[in-house]
């Protein structure tokens, strides 16, 4: 989900659904505020790589199906 993805105002904001006022004010202090900007796109960059590489949601898909080669062979030992 985006609560996953985002870090309330280190990468981003978080607003409640349907809360259009908050999202606005957000918008505006954002509009306002070039570095602030570039430091949350930057800080959001780092993240996704970091949280959401190919091969981390590999590993961790095989993990949920029992899949994971490094278990296996801890097991075997």
């Amino acid at each position: 989900g985006i609560a996953e993805a985002v870090d309330d105002g280190r990468t981003g904001y978080l607003v409640q659904e349907w809360d259009s006022r908050s999202m606005g004010e957000r918008i505006v202090a954002l509009a306002k505020a070039p570095e602030l900007r570039h430091a949350m796109g930057l800080a959001g960059w780092e993240r996704a790589r970091d949280l959401f590489s190919w091969q981390r949601e590999k590993e961790q898909l095989l993990d949920i199906m029992g899949l994971c080669q490094q278990k296996r062979i801890a097991n075997l030992m």
